[in-house]
């Protein structure tokens, strides 16, 4: 499979069973929030900071959004409930505490097999870090071709500048030639959907 920047086509797993495809604003939830506000509840854990500013977003856009606390010897729980699904958030250090580089498509590849460990849906927060729109496709187009052991259904990646996200859809698989990924943009201030 090839990237091309603003290609048309999604990757198919290797299974045949799921493509990978670019969804469209909160579509991947399979609900919207237009008119409703969300709410923030930390009650089970406080979170970290960049925790919490993924949290926060995602309660402005309506959703309901709860923090999930770690049992011991229960194995590994996402950070968030997002109107009932599993969210895991990752981050990067800031540019300065990485001497100056920028994560790459493998450092975006082996967040998303992390949290796959974790839930059925990540948010990876790249702002400020140096994340570039073509590493975090390229990481995504890394993890479409391995398909490793995990349960992403939904991935979404913010950047300084750019929104992306995936959702993983048995139907695109008769509909959509694979060996291809659309990489979309979305302004910052459409916001976070999962």
């Amino acid at each position: 499979m090839k990237l091309r920047g603003e290609g048309t086509g999604r990757p198919e797993d290797p299974a045949g069973a799921h493509v990978w495809g670019p969804v469209p604003s909160g579509s991947d939830l399979g609900h919207e929030h237009r008119y409703r506000p969300g709410r923030l509840d930390e009650s089970e854990r406080r979170l970290g900071h960049e925790e919490l500013v993924v949290a926060a977003l995602l309660a402005r856009e309506g959703h309901e959004v709860r923090s999930q606390r770690e049992v011991a010897g229960a194995g590994p729980v996402a950070d968030l409930l997002v109107c009932g699904r599993s969210v895991e958030v990752k981050s990067w250090l800031p540019l300065e505490e990485r001497s100056g580089r920028a994560p790459g498509a493998r450092s975006v590849f082996n967040k998303l097999v992390s949290a796959s460990r974790q839930a059925d849906a990540v948010v990876l927060n790249g702002r400020g870090c140096g994340l570039t729109v073509r590493a975090a496709g390229q990481g995504m187009l890394l993890y479409a071709q391995r398909r490793p052991a995990g349960s992403l259904a939904a991935i979404r990646v913010l950047g300084d500048g750019f929104d992306l996200s995936w959702a993983a859809h048995a139907r695109l698989a008769r509909d959509r030639p694979a060996n291809e990924m659309r990489v979309t943009h979305r302004r910052p201030s459409e916001g976070l959907h999962l």
